[in-house]
């Protein structure tokens, strides 16, 4: 066995699918062979359904040779993922199944052979996400930067690029019914995810669709099967769905209200919309609760969104959704009102160390922003409002955390705008310990957190400067001495 001792970054979309004749062990065995690496972390895992987040089903460390095993147990068909350091690699498996998964450059441009049991159905898994690579640009050109003509005969060309690595995987290997159509599912969900990337990148969610575009992604994935195969790909088709036909429609419909009237109320109406519609009950159930996890995430806990999880949680009993809502919510219960404000530190622009800890025993309105950040630069003059409201009052401290990787940059713009007063402070998030886009579950920027004189949380995910609110929610934090009369 030839094995490189240099390693390139594969990544690549993996199955573990087990079919319907099961062994009665219904084991696993996977051997990885990685020589030149060791002490590294191996695993196997599959995605969430519905919040996309690993779930691991066995693991091990490679060993002084490069050498790991890898051993579960499974009763039903799986999709999932193993991952050495940072290289991920297909698999397929069935119960019973022993095989070799070898990451070699040298024997295959993909990076990676197998040995064993089902060496033809890998080979075809990852000659399929290859040929999808491949497809990402042609000409010199990206796919999205591609006229809607010129796409879709790229698409047709993936298209028939995959149906002939089907026919010759079927040449080779006898599948059941149940994989063939799992197969098939499988090649239809990569189209379609890449026709949504593709109108995602060239014409956002405002945009007018062609019809012979809009006709593919406007298509309900109305197999359940997949979804005791855990694909990801119908996971993330899925998700395009729910952004283009639920999403883009009602802010569409409610387009003159603020974005913050209509963000605050998206989570009711999206569940609204949801269960109005005349779907698969499985793909209903599948699309609320991505929606409920998509709020979780990007909003926190805010009454709207407790509220389509408790109704979630009382309506539906898929222990696998139940399981993903309630890690994303117990995640925001960690930073909740009246919770600790995790800690963290970052320098000024003279060089100094300033943790948020140091500003205890005062009102913090936190600011995450960056230089680069169109949205965080409209709501300047709105900050500078609200800080003239509190001048001179030390009970109040405003904290402006940059995540600008150009210190220069932050500091020009610092320097240009003498008005932009308050704390500042910069945090690289690579490059620090205590990020506070982790410790604060950020999903972008600018966000806003407000905390109270002991150090704890009042809102984690507050109001904006342009709200109108800011002033009002600080006041009711103050000692009525020091409020602010407006």
């Amino acid at each position: 066995m030839k094995i490189i001792k240099t390693l390139p970054v594969v990544i690549l979309i993996i199955y573990f699918g087990l079919a319907c004749s099961k062994k009665e062990s219904g084991k696993v065995k996977i051997s990885v062979h990685a020589t030149g690496m060791k002490n590294l972390k191996v695993q196997a895992f599959t995605n969430d359904m519905v919040s996309m987040e690993p779930v691991v089903i066995s693991e091990s460390v490679l060993d002084s040779s490069g050498n790991a095993v890898l051993e579960f147990k499974s009763d039903h068909p799986v999709l999932g993922f193993v991952k050495v350091g940072d290289i991920e690699t297909s698999a397929f498996s069935k119960p019973g199944d022993e095989y070799d998964i070898i990451l070699d450059s040298l024997q295959k441009a993909e990076g990676v052979r197998y040995e064993g049991d089902e060496a033809d159905m890998n080979d075809y898994i990852v000659k399929c996400e290859a040929a999808r690579l491949r497809f990402e640009r042609i000409n010199d050109k990206y796919y999205f930067q591609l006229e809607p003509d010129e796409f879709l005969s790229l698409k047709d060309s993936l298209e028939a690029n995959y149906q002939k690595l089907y026919t010759l995987l079927k040449e080779k290997t006898r599948l059941d019914p149940e994989l063939e159509r799992v197969l098939e599912i499988q090649q239809k969900m990569n189209i379609t995810y890449f026709v949504h990337n593709y109108v995602r990148s060239k014409y956002g969610s405002q945009g007018e669709i062609p019809t012979a575009l809009k006709s593919i992604i406007d298509k309900t994935p109305d197999d359940s099967l997949v979804l005791n195969y855990k694909m990801r790909v119908y996971s993330l088709v899925v998700n395009a769905f729910l952004e283009s036909r639920i999403y883009a429609p009602l802010y569409q419909e409610h387009k003159d209200l603020s974005p913050d009237s209509i963000n605050g109320m998206m989570p009711l109406l999206g569940s609204a919309k949801i269960e109005k519609s005349d779907y698969p009950n499985f793909m209903k159930e599948l699309l609320l609760a991505k929606n409920v996890n998509n709020y979780l995430v990007f909003s926190g806990i805010t009454p709207e969104v407790d509220s389509i999880y408790l109704k979630f949680k009382n309506t539906y009993k898929n222990k696998d959704y139940l399981s993903a809502l309630k890690k994303s919510y117990d995640k925001w219960l960690s930073i909740g009102p009246g919770r600790p404000a995790p800690d963290f530190s970052g320098d000024t622009p003279d060089g100094r160390k300033i943790a948020l800890s140091d500003l205890k025993g005062k009102i913090v309105y936190m600011d995450v922003w960056a230089t680069w950040c169109g949205p965080c630069k409209t709501e300047l003059p709105f900050t500078r409002k609200i800080q003239k409201d509190f001048k001179g009052n030390d009970q109040v401290a405003f904290l402006y955390v940059s995540i600008d990787e150009s210190i220069p940059d932050w500091h020009n713009m610092l320097k240009k705008d003498k008005e932009f007063g308050g704390i500042h402070i910069n945090q690289k998030q690579h490059q620090q310990p205590g990020a506070i886009w982790e410790l604060y579950l950020m999903t972008g920027i600018p966000r806003y957190v407000l905390i109270d004189a002991e150090g704890k949380i009042v809102q984690s995910n507050a109001s904006r400067p342009s709200s109108g609110k800011v002033t009002g929610e600080i006041n009711a934090l103050l000692k009525p001495k020091r409020l602010v009369i407006k």
